[in-house]
C-alpha cells in the first residue's frame, strides 16, 4: 500500500494520494476527505478491494468454476 502527500515548492499538499498495482495495472487517486495518514490508508484499502471485486466479477475463469 502506498499513501503519500505530494511535495511541492511550497511544502506538502494537504490531500493524500494513493497508488497501487493489481494484475499489472496501476491505480492511483486522491483522498481529499482524509485528514491523516490512517484515514488515507483505509481509503486506499477500500479502493483496492473494490478493484479486486470488480475484476473478480468479470473474470471468465470464475464463471467456468461455478
Amino acid at each position: 500500500m502506498s499513501v503519500f502527500r505530494r511535495e511541492t515548492s511550497k511544502g506538502f499538499t494537504d490531500s493524500y494520494h494513493y497508488r497501487f498495482y493489481h494484475k499489472g495495472e496501476t491505480y492511483s487517486g486522491v483522498c481529499t476527505d482524509c485528514s491523516n495518514k490512517q484515514e488515507a490508508l483505509n481509503y486506499e484499502k477500500r479502493q483496492r478491494e473494490d478493484v479486486e471485486k470488480s475484476q473478480a466479477n468479470n473474470d471468465p475463469q470464475l464463471s467456468l468454476r461455478s
